[in-house]
């Protein structure tokens, strides 16, 4: 029997659409970059050219609970391709150094990404590879929390450990919105700048501590309060505040590092871009190095961070 030749150019289409679909979808690699509030996720294929980028709420596994940590991981931004073909995940994230944690984790991203290989990293290795490549410096995370590690070029040495919102994180999104809510409950917080913060808790002081101290994520609800506030840092009450949070961070954390007036600085999360004006104030004033700031430091993962990446935890 003959079969018509366009036929047979519409079948032959249809195999090399199957074929190529499956060569550039074969391998895939998917970084993450995990804060308390939001997560950033970029897919590569494994040429290292990027695919898609996707975001979506964020988590810190150490102050997670169970039922958190599965409901996030049973929620990734992935379709059906991404999932299937990974072959390298690596999570850059608050508080991927709680073993417990990961061990919930894993169990979940097994059946999601069943092929694919994880890597656990702290969202401070991001800054490090990102913004400071294979330079010694000093990397900060200011965002939901704060942390802060010395790079060596090649790994992180920690001088202090991370508190976490409760007993640290200064100068945080969490830390800030602790200092501005208490204030508020006090009657201390300008009015003007109470106003801002209508509609974000509930009028009844009672319900608003309610939904704070039974929130799963305080700490996210908390940088939010920063967040609503956030176009009003000129003002006489939040410069104050900037002062004091800067200082502490500054004394409890970089001042720890021997070689902190030397060294270049590197500073990744929203609550670093949102005060940029201040900490090159800071550092200027103070005897650092010029600071470099990036809001997502995902932005700034390129080939080579990715080759890097996989040279580092996949040699083979």
């Amino acid at each position: 029997m003959k079969v018509e030749s366009s036929k047979i150019s519409v079948f032959l289409l249809l195999d090399l659409l199957l074929i190529h679909e499956i060569t550039y979808f074969y391998v895939m690699i998917i970084i993450a970059d995990c804060g308390g509030t939001s997560c950033d996720w970029k897919i590569f294929t494994d040429s290292c050219e990027l695919i898609s980028e996707k975001s979506g709420p964020g988590i810190n596994l150490t102050l997670a609970s169970e039922v958190g940590i599965q409901a996030f991981f049973r929620s990734l931004p992935l379709d059906e391709k991404e999932r299937k073909f990974a072959a390298h995940l690596f999570f850059f994230g608050a508080g991927s150094n709680s073993n417990a944690s990961i061990q919930l984790a894993e169990n979940e991203l097994k059946q999601a990404l069943p092929n694919c290989n994880l890597y656990w990293l702290s969202d401070l290795e991001l800054v490090a590879r990102a913004l400071a490549g294979k330079t010694e410096s000093i990397c900060c995370i200011l965002g939901t929390g704060a942390n802060v590690a010395w790079w060596t070029g090649s790994k992180l040495v920690k001088y202090r450990p991370a508190l976490g919102y409760i007993l640290g994180d200064e100068c945080s999104g969490a830390w800030f919105g602790k200092r501005i809510l208490k204030d508020y409950f006090y009657g201390q917080l300008p009015e003007e700048l109470g106003n801002e913060l209508a509609g974000y808790l509930p009028e009844d002081s009672g319900l608003a501590l309610r939904k704070i101290y039974s929130s799963s994520t305080v700490n996210a609800l908390l940088a939010g309060v920063f967040g609503r506030l956030s176009k009003s840092l000129s003002h006489p009450y939040m410069q104050e505040l900037i002062n004091e949070g800067l200082m502490e961070f500054f004394y409890y954390h970089v001042h720890s590092i021997p070689a902190c007036k030397c060294a270049p600085i590197h500073f990744g999360g929203s609550v670093a871009e949102a005060l940029s004006v201040y900490l090159k104030d800071y550092c200027s004033l103070n005897g650092y190095l010029p600071p470099v700031i990036a809001a997502k430091p995902l932005s700034r993962v390129n080939e080579e961070v990715v080759l890097k990446l996989v040279e580092d935890f996949n040699p083979d």
